[in-house]
């Protein structure tokens, strides 16, 4: 953002603009690393992001989109340099708890294109079953830490833990995928939907009563009751947005969920690992001016060891969660865009290490709100956010191009 200085006895007046003044493109490209990957977006130089990431006990990868080859491509590399050089080996994505987690539990029986079925919808593409296979070739544990149900695979696991368990509970997740279609209408009355809901909730809590009571207890039943809890925390908030239309309580309900299953998996399965977790920019940051979100909610570490890692590219295109190829818009014209920082950079990927900096006149506009387009933000539209607020590092792509596969 240039800074311009009009001097009068005792005043100085600062007139912001959407450009940064030379001083400032320089502080910018001295203190950003290029990466140097190649045309693939793979095969870089990761080690400044690396070096930030050494002594983390979570480490978050964001998106601005879930749907961008070029993200995709260089955030595989940087998982697998992660791996070689850090050791890491659990990776958490934002798909359900349980789906995932049954994926993991039978992976060998899976092939990597199977593995993805259990992911969100954009993330089942191509890019990704590479990852996966990744994860199988070298035992990596996988794990998804989203409240909202990504798949059938969990269905395996419940029948088989209940099987075991001598519990009687026919097609509960056939009724769980009914009444969740019926509360995702959001035009849906409170009064057609509670009965069975309630309903529902209570023969999931009868379910877990009855699970919690085992002599014997291990991950398979420690995952089903987190899972069974999953269900029962959705269809309540679901339900309470079917009475009262509250878009704010719904999204932070999903986010404070989305926080417990990381706690959870954490204390329960990987009391010593680094974690590594993959999500929307949104989930991941560290602040929201309006919501309430998933990185701030996480309250069982240090924040110091947690390092968050926001995305964002210069221009071209993205898949919706639908799959509809979007052009991104052009940088802002009236207030300073991060496409037009972006553009100050040379390569095809940098790293910004923001959360070491103090504020000074030539990054003082990383302090203040940007505008970010082509991305959510908030439930009020949004398009500004402070990057060191958010953020400790920013990963800033010169372009993305819509994943089609």
């Amino acid at each position: 953002m240039k800074m311009i200085y009009i001097l009068f006895p005792a005043l100085v007046v600062s007139l912001l603009l959407p450009v940064l003044s030379p001083t400032q493109i320089e502080w910018l490209r001295s203190n950003s690393e290029d990466i140097e990957v190649d045309e693939t977006y793979q095969n870089g130089s990761w080690e400044p992001v690396i070096e930030r990431m050494k002594d983390k006990r979570v480490i978050m990868l964001g998106e601005f989109s879930h749907g961008c080859q070029e993200i995709f491509q260089s955030r595989n590399d940087l998982i697998k340099v992660l791996h070689e050089t850090l050791g890491i080996k659990v990776i958490l994505f934002e798909s359900g708890l349980g789906e995932v987690g049954t994926i993991n539990l039978y992976k060998e029986e899976f092939s990597a294109a199977e593995m993805v079925r259990g992911l969100i919808g954009p993330w089942r593409n191509s890019h990704l079953v590479d990852l996966m296979q990744f994860v199988k070739d070298q035992q990596i544990a996988i794990g998804g830490y989203d409240i909202q149900r990504s798949g059938r695979q969990f269905v395996r696991l419940l029948n088989e833990v209940l099987a075991e368990s001598g519990i009687r509970a026919l097609h509960v997740e056939n009724q769980y995928a009914s009444i969740r279609s019926l509360l995702s209408n959001r035009n849906v009355e409170y009064d057609s939907v509670s009965t069975p809901t309630l309903q529902l909730i209570t023969q999931y809590e009868s379910i877990a009563n009855k699970l919690s009571s085992e002599t014997k207890q291990d991950d398979r039943i420690y995952l089903t009751l987190q899972t069974i809890q999953n269900r029962v925390d959705y269809l309540r908030y679901m339900l309470q947005f079917a009475e009262d239309k509250n878009w704010r309580l719904r999204w932070k309900a999903r986010d404070e969920g989305m926080a417990n299953n990381l706690e959870f998996i954490s204390k329960t399965f990987y009391p010593e690992e680094t974690i590594l977790v993959i999500g929307h920019n949104f989930h991941i940051a560290r602040y929201n001016e309006h919501e309430e979100v998933m990185g701030e909610l996480l309250s069982f570490h240090d924040p110091k060891a947690i390092y968050t890692l926001g995305v964002f590219a210069g221009g071209g295109t993205y898949a919706t969660n639908s799959g509809a190829e979007t052009a991104m818009m052009p940088p802002d014209e009236n207030t300073l865009d991060i496409k037009e920082v972006i553009k100050y950079l040379g390569g095809r990927v940098n790293f910004l290490p923001i959360g070491e900096f103090e504020k000074s006149p030539e990054n003082a506009w990383l302090f203040q709100p940007l505008v970010i387009n082509d991305s959510f933000i908030d439930l009020i539209g949004s398009n500004k956010l402070a990057p060191t607020k958010h953020f400790d590092g920013l990963l800033l792509l010169d372009k993305v191009t819509a994943v089609t596969n």
